[in-house]
């Protein structure tokens, strides 16, 4: 997929340091453990694949299973055949994929969308929780994965599933319209651990929501708007306040890499960016003028003080940084609104330097090097090709991915330097970019 070079030593921020925050809780305390020490050994690291798929069983329940589990599922589903209702939960699924309008971009492809959605269908619960996986440290539903499966659901027809996974966050957002870095998915609102808030929630909602109204036909668009309107407007007064200084920038948070920051991150703005251009589509769609046109400045000033602060230095994570990190790719379509040449430019050459020996790419430059190649963020490079014309690129990850799937077929979060999957399988986030992906192409 990618042109084989170096990746130079880590920075200052460390994998393990990642896995300690990513894993955090008690229910994660082993697989920390096995985290730390493989990545301490030098080297490539060694992780082994501890969940391999999820099964849905009697009453819909969905279990994980481990790597090498022998449960069968019913032919073309998720469903275990074990399952006292396994026929009838067989047919709901099927009957959901058939509803699907999966996109047509040749047979090589076709059994790695079919999976991908199938397991989008089985880590979406009733009521609207969206899991980023079900092994115990993933068992959450964070803002940004979430809003990643709403789009791809509404990629394929799937409106109202998508709906529900964002009613599912406006359930839990705060008052003041940020979001925690994951919830519990039990509907309670309550969070697994102490990670605290991370702004870049705020501009996901915003974004899926846009990108699920564009999907609906136009007479059930209202509706739908109505029923978001909640969130969409927290989070675009959210995101306007958090701008509203001198600066024109958000303060420091945390972003995907799910670590304590003192310095604002390209992965922070670039979705708040992608927040407030979707906020102008989603006012202009309900005919609030006023709003729009607050949205809109709020985007040009944030959007230029983007380039301003991170653009002189080739769009690295950190303002006067040098390493690059897959965050690029929130600053170009389908996430952003354009595509601007230095950062189409800058997001090729990061992803050269975060070139992994299986074909993948890391979280960033300044990860640690330990040949281990991150599927969500090679994913994401994908989607970006898709969506910025480069057709060749964008096929050749999704060859990537099919590739380097589970002996189950579902798409892990990790690839080591050898090309086996790793840590866990299905990733939400992962799958729903595959789906988006294919949809770009499609169009």
């Amino acid at each position: 997929m990618l042109r084989s070079r170096e990746v130079g030593s880590a920075g200052r921020r460390s994998a393990p340091a990642k896995a300690l925050a990513y894993l955090g809780g008690a229910a994660g305390i082993v697989a920390v453990v096995a985290v730390i020490v493989a990545m301490t050994r030098g080297g490539d690291a060694d992780i082994p694949l501890n969940v391999e798929a999820v099964g849905i069983t009697t009453g819909g329940e969905r279990v994980p299973l481990d790597a090498g589990s022998d449960a069968a599922f019913v032919p073309g589903t998720r469903v275990l055949a074990d399952a006292a209702d396994a026929e009838q939960l067989a047919a709901e699924q099927r009957s959901w994929l058939e509803a699907a309008e999966v996109p047509d971009i040749g047979p090589e492809y076709a059994d790695l969308l079919e999976t991908a959605l199938l397991d989008l269908n089985t880590l979406t619960f009733d009521n609207g929780a969206a899991p980023a996986g079900l092994s115990p440290g993933w068992r959450h539903v964070w803002p940004r994965d979430a809003a990643m499966v709403a789009a791809a659901l509404a990629s394929v027809g799937h409106t109202a599933d998508a709906t529900d996974v964002l009613l599912y966050l406006q359930r839990v957002q705060g008052d003041d319209g940020l979001f925690h870095a994951r919830y519990l998915n039990d509907g309670s609102g309550g969070v697994p651990d102490d990670r605290g808030i991370q702004l870049d929630g705020t501009g996901w909602m915003l974004w899926a929501s846009a990108q699920v109204a564009h999907e609906m036909p136009e007479h059930r668009r209202a509706e739908f708007l109505d029923a978001v309107r909640p969130m969409i407007d927290a989070s675009a007064e959210a995101i306007l306040g958090l701008i509203d200084n001198e600066r024109s920038l958000p303060p420091p948070s945390s972003d995907f890499w799910e670590l304590d920051e003192d310095e604002l991150t390209l992965g922070t703005v670039g979705p708040l960016l992608a927040g407030l251009e979707s906020a102008v589509d989603l006012y202009g769609w309900s005919g609030n003028e006023a709003a729009r046109a607050r949205a809109a400045a709020g985007a040009d000033r944030l959007r230029d003080a983007i380039h301003t602060t991170f653009g002189p230095d080739g769009y690295p994570r950190y303002p006067g940084g040098s390493e690059p990190d897959a965050s690029l790719a929130f600053l170009l379509p389908p996430i952003s609104n354009t595509a601007e040449p230095e950062v189409l430019a800058a997001w090729h050459t990061a992803v050269e330097r975060m070139h992994r020996p299986a074909g993948g790419i890391s979280p960033g430059a300044g990860w640690r090097d330990d040949g281990v190649s991150w599927t969500p963020h090679t994913a994401m490079y994908g989607l970006t090709m898709a969506a910025t014309g480069d057709e060749q690129a964008a096929r050749e990850t999704l060859t990537w991915l099919d590739e380097h799937r589970t002996a189950r077929g579902t798409l892990p979060e990790k690839v080591l330097a050898d090309g086996t999957p790793a840590q866990l399988a299905p990733l939400s986030w992962t799958a729903a970019v595959v789906v988006l992906t294919a949809a770009e192409l499609a169009e």
